[in-house]
């Protein structure tokens, strides 16, 4: 594929797979621009700004009383504005928008329209929870963008956070980009491989994904366990157990369950468990929101991450004892079998495999491991009964590989993303049902309900 002006923008046998390369480089495309727009826009903000204080220093001798008091207070609440759109940007992503929204009002309520920074005031004042915010709540934002923004005067992003960034998180931030037109910024915590970072993303879906685990992230700092105290209370069975396991080393598998073990309780906090308000993890944007999630991961990390290591000494046992009976079946008969549950138990166990794995999931692989067993020893007496299921399960799964492939083409669809990663594990509970009844299904479980959860 060749731009107008002759540039190479991507080549590939597979249009499939050319789709795919051109797509992520249109999203780095859309991201570097409502970067690189914020970003200007915050430096012109930040000259405005020095040479509107200077200008006003000397309006105020020279002025009436009435003068004086008014101009100040002019540059007082669009410079607030400023700041408070770029003030709680977090790493993942998430904004906290409302707040944010009302930055550029003077103290009395009066509309400015658009702040000296160039973003305009959005005209709604309603959070993404349907929440209205209240004028208390838009001045909040204000102070935090004063506090957040170090006076630059705009969005900032950060990199290597430790700490909640300012007061309260802006849902969206809009500059004037090339040409005049609007750029609408969407900022973010981000779980990145060098840290936590504040960044402003492209879109508020890419917003939301990040900013959850941005947020989880950020609380696990607050909170993370030594690793030695963790594996000093291993038992002598379970340390060889999780010795075996896939990872690299002790120290990566202890960060995999801390950061499994932080998910977990975020989640059971964003749900109101402990007393906390219910709050959603990829719209948290106020510290006090972020403090009360620390502090119930505080009170609870530690036990967590002792229960979670008890469910994975016995997954790591499950598996352990499938992998024995894969690399003992020799049988030529057996060959298709063994080759499908080898692929199958690649999927379920394999170094990151805790993180990745739902916590309402993770007890279940063990159950699907031993299934894959009991399908390679019944296989043996019965290859015709086990091809049958096999040729149900593949089908189904084929169609659900193709249906997330077409998911990815399409505009971001989060209800529709979320029903395909629960296909995923339907699969395995019909797998459990077809090779290993005996040891039953997480709820009811058809063939029927899935291919209909595939084609909605």
């Amino acid at each position: 594929v060749e731009a107008p002006n002759g540039t190479v923008l991507g080549t590939s046998k597979s249009l499939l797979a050319l789709q795919r390369q051109l797509a992520q480089q249109a999203r780095e495309a859309v991201s570097s621009v409502v970067r690189g727009a914020v970003r200007a826009a915050a430096e012109e903000a930040e000259r405005d700004r020095q040479s509107g204080g200077r200008a006003g220093r000397g309006g105020s001798d020279q002025g009436s009383a009435g003068g004086s008091a008014s101009q100040p207070h002019s540059r007082r609440a669009g410079g607030a504005g400023k700041r408070a759109e770029g003030a709680g940007q977090r790493d993942d992503g998430w904004g906290a928008g409302k707040r944010a929204e009302g930055a550029g009002q003077r103290d009395d309520g009066s509309a400015e329209g658009e702040s000296q920074a160039g973003f305009k005031p959005h005209s709604r004042r309603e959070n993404a929870g349907g929440r209205r915010e209240s004028e208390a709540d838009l001045r909040e934002a204000a102070a935090a963008g004063n506090a957040g923004a170090g006076g630059s005067g705009g969005v900032v992003e950060k990199e290597k956070l430790t700490e909640f960034p300012g007061e309260v998180i802006p849902a969206s931030v809009t500059s004037a980009g090339p040409g005049g037109f609007e750029v609408r910024g969407y900022p973010a915590l981000t779980a990145e491989r060098e840290g936590v970072a504040l960044r402003v993303l492209p879109s508020a879906l890419e917003q939301a994904r990040a900013n959850r685990a941005g947020v989880v992230a950020l609380a696990l700092g607050q909170v993370r366990l030594a690793a030695d105290r963790v594996t000093t209370r291993w038992t002598g069975a379970a340390a060889l157990t999780l010795a075996a396991s896939p990872y690299a080393n002790t120290a990566a598998l202890v960060e995999d369950v801390q950061r499994h073990a932080a998910r977990s309780l975020a989640e059971q906090w964003a749900a109101g468990a402990g007393g906390a308000e219910a709050v959603a993890l990829e719209t948290l944007r106020r510290r006090s929101e972020f403090e009360s999630l620390v502090t119930f991961l505080r009170e609870r990390h530690e036990d967590e991450v002792f229960r979670v290591v008890g469910v994975l000494v016995e997954v790591l046992t499950a598996w352990r004892e499938t992998d024995r009976v894969i690399r003992e079946s020799s049988s030529l008969a057996l060959l298709n079998t063994v080759s499908e549950v080898r692929d199958q138990v690649s999927t379920l166990v394999y170094a990151g495999f805790v993180a990745e794995t739902p916590a309402s999931r993770l007890k279940d692989l063990t159950r699907y491991l031993r299934a894959a067993r009991l399908r390679v020893e019944r296989a043996a007496a019965n290859p015709r009964v086990d091809a049958t299921a096999a040729w149900k399960v593949s089908d189904l799964t084929n169609l659900w590989e193709q249906a997330v492939e077409a998911q990815s083409r399409m505009a971001p669809d989060a209800a529709r993303e979320t029903t395909l990663a629960e296909v995923r594990w339907l699969l395995e509970e019909l797998r459990v049902s077809l090779f290993a009844q005996q040891l039953g299904t997480s709820g009811k479980i058809s063939e029927v309900r899935i291919r209909r959860l595939i084609e909605s």
